[in-house]
């Protein structure tokens, strides 16, 4: 008997996390787990985890962008990563000469249960989840700093408590993400 699988829709969210995560296929993943949870972090974790985020090796201008802004700071990175109160707006104010995506993938290696991994492909999910839209997001850093913080965590914190893997949610709305783009582009 041939099987025909077939995608349901108006599950829960761990249904739409198994559904969804299943199509990941970013790399790099056993690198991100060994490192995302070190404590403290170092040089070369950051290095590491910020060439896995960008899906290749660095281009000169982020190279030399994650060498002075962000790497010198790993003192600060640190100290962060041990707050408890930790807020996106205190990395926000630290690292405001780094671009949008990255200060917010910085905030996911300080605290990864706490601020999860966003951009174009996750923001386009959220929207989709909340309006059955599909919305791009502009592509401006003090915009994807106000979705981030005031649409994105608020609408992840209404669900974490029923998440029962972080990681496999951030793959899941990535890959659904990207699934509404392609819908998108084709009509």
């Amino acid at each position: 008997m041939i099987k025909f699988p077939i995608i349901e829709d108006n599950g829960t969210i761990n249904q739409f996390i198994d559904c969804w995560s299943r199509f990941y296929n970013y790399g790099g993943d056993e690198m991100y787990f060994r490192i995302i949870k070190n404590n403290p972090i170092k040089k070369d974790d950051i290095r590491e985890l910020f060439k896995w985020k960008n899906g290749m090796r660095l281009a000169p201008l982020k190279d030399n962008s994650l060498e002075t802004k962000i790497v010198p700071k790993l003192e600060l990175i640190n100290a962060l990563k041990n707050d408890r109160k930790i807020t996106f707006q205190t990395i926000n104010e630290n690292f405001k000469d780094v671009s949008a995506i990255w200060r917010i993938f910085l905030a996911h290696i300080i605290k990864p249960d706490e601020f999860p991994i966003f951009d174009q492909h996750v923001y386009r999910s959220m929207i989709y989840l909340q309006t059955n839209k599909i919305e791009e997001m502009k592509n401006n850093n003090q915009i994807k700093l106000h979705k981030y913080e005031h649409e994105y965590l608020k609408f992840f914190n209404s669900i974490s408590l029923e998440i029962t893997d972080y990681k496999k949610y951030d793959e899941a709305m990535w890959v659904f993400g990207k699934f509404l783009k392609q819908i998108r582009l084709k009509s």
